[in-house]
């Protein structure tokens, strides 16, 4: 009887869970470090086996997060869990806890930035070639993250840094490589604070291009800088499979590509870029494929006048522009241009000049408001070389005048139209009108065309008439008179125009 008590008392205390709780929470260990952004493992002890699955409630300060709770099974004395360390820019001190029942134990740790774990390139790139690397943190970035890089031979080039972007844990980059004539082992390092990780990158050399260079022409050997030029590579024969030839130019006066890629033909042409200068310059321009090389000598000269331009006609007292044009880029020091005028009653500058790496320039000039009509000649001189351009400096005159309609009933408008052989220039142009019959058209006595204007027009309103009118309207202006004729008709008939 005491035997079954003692059964049934143990069943329903195991049932309740005291059994199980009989192994209390010893500790909690988490590592002492872990890198921002990265994820750790800890784990909780138990002072002995559990005889069921606990659940362990879980809870942090700093910069760490955990599960709200995790287990230990049944015949086990710990149990792990997993635990996620946020981001920082400087070492932080956090903690975990875990508790069961009323027993709670805690684990310090600190959080870190992030630190370098690896460093990744190719491990084989043929010189002439460019390779990819990346790196890789322990965690990830905070604000933004300069990895130095560097190269241990000249013959492998790569960025001084990289940069991993914040929240980011890797970074990828770009490195450059020279052509080789043997076998070449170079070693890249990543550096992050304290830490540097290396790998090594083996150069190989090129395998010798099928075909060589037999000649290099240029369509012109000789130009003014700023101009084009194009030259032809020549082969020995159909490039298959492709090859890369190699472009260079002795000076900045003359430039071309870095390299020609040829596939499948006997040769390939490329552009030749040319630029300003202020004397003759000699440029050698070469293409290179393995052993093979060819040169071209192109002379680069400085620009010389082409044209100089100006409006062909221009009305007494206005101004104007004038353009200079060369025949190519102005070199460094600029040029010069000399500018002069056939009359004084067109002022022009002594000179112009032309900027650097440029082609044409502008000046102004200004003319006498007295001048009479005349043909004045705007000459420009560059050492040798004259271009001239004519100006017709027509003195402002009455064009003509016209009424529209020309027959009209009378009380009707006719509008009177009066323009000038120019343009208005300022403040406006003032032009006497009159009529024959001021009785029968009534006309403003004078109109004002507008700056900038040739022409203007005025309303004027006709008076009844028993019988038709014709009114003769008249427009005066610098002594000169434009006439035309208005005809006033009746109410009852026919118009005719």
């Amino acid at each position: 009887m005491k035997t079954v008590f003692r059964v049934s008392f143990l069943l329903a205390l195991t049932s309740v869970g005291v059994l199980a709780r009989a192994q209390s929470l010893s500790s909690v260990n988490a590592p002492a470090t872990v890198e921002g952004g990265s994820y750790g493992q800890g784990n909780v002890q138990l002072s002995g086996p559990s005889t069921a699955r606990l659940s362990i409630s879980f809870s942090a300060t700093g910069p760490v997060s955990v599960p709200a709770s995790g287990g230990v099974d049944a015949g086990h004395a710990s149990g792990s869990f997993y635990f996620r360390a946020a981001v920082v820019s400087a070492s932080t001190a956090a903690s975990i806890s875990a508790t069961l029942d009323s027993v709670t134990q805690t684990a310090n740790l600190t959080v870190v930035p992030a630190s370098l774990q690896a460093l990744y390139a190719q491990e084989k790139v043929v010189g002439g070639k460019n390779g990819e690397g990346a790196v890789a943190l322990k965690g990830e970035a905070s604000d933004g993250l300069q990895i130095s890089l560097s190269s241990s031979g000249a013959d492998l080039v790569v960025p001084s840094s990289v940069s991993i972007t914040a929240g980011k844990g890797e970074s990828s980059f770009s490195f450059s490589t020279s052509s080789v004539s043997a076998e070449e082992d170079v070693t890249i390092t990543a550096s992050l604070g304290t830490v540097s990780i290396k790998k090594v990158v083996h150069l190989e050399p090129a395998a010798a291009p099928s075909v060589s260079i037999t000649a290099l022409s240029l369509k012109r050997s000789d130009l003014n800088g700023g101009q084009l030029d194009y030259a032809e590579v020549s082969l020995s024969g159909k490039a298959d499979p492709a090859v890369s030839v190699a472009l260079s130019s002795n000076s900045s006066a003359a430039t071309v590509p870095a390299s020609l890629s040829i596939s499948g033909r006997d040769g390939g042409s490329f552009q030749i870029d040319s630029f300003g200068v202020d004397a003759a310059t000699t440029v050698t321009i070469t293409a290179t494929l393995g052993s093979s090389s060819k040169s071209a000598t192109l002379t680069v000269n400085p620009a010389s006048l082409y044209v100089v331009s100006a409006p062909k006609k221009v009305s007494p007292g206005q101004g104007g522009n004038a353009s200079v044009f060369l025949n190519g880029f102005a070199g460094p020091s600029g040029v010069s241009v000399s500018l002069s005028s056939s009359s004084p009653d067109l002022q022009i500058p002594a000179s112009v000049e032309v900027k650097p790496n440029a082609y044409t320039a502008d000046v102004a000039f200004t003319t006498s408001a007295s001048a009479s009509s005349e043909e004045i000649t705007i000459t420009a001189t560059l050492g040798s070389v004259t271009s001239k351009a004519t100006v017709n400096l027509q003195a402002l005159a009455l064009g003509g005048i016209n009424g529209f309609p020309n027959t009209v009933r009378g009380g009707s408008s006719v509008v009177v139209l009066v323009w000038l052989n120019g343009d208005s220039p300022m403040p406006g142009t003032l032009v006497n009108l009159s009529c024959d019959t001021p009785d029968v058209l009534s006309l403003p006595t004078s109109l004002t065309i507008g700056t900038g204007n040739f022409g203007g027009f005025v309303s004027a309103p006709t008076s009844p008439v028993t019988a038709a009118t014709v009114i003769t309207v008249s427009a005066t202006f610098n002594g000169i008179t434009k006439k035309c004729v208005i005809t006033v008709l009746p109410d009852s008939g026919p118009i005719r125009a």
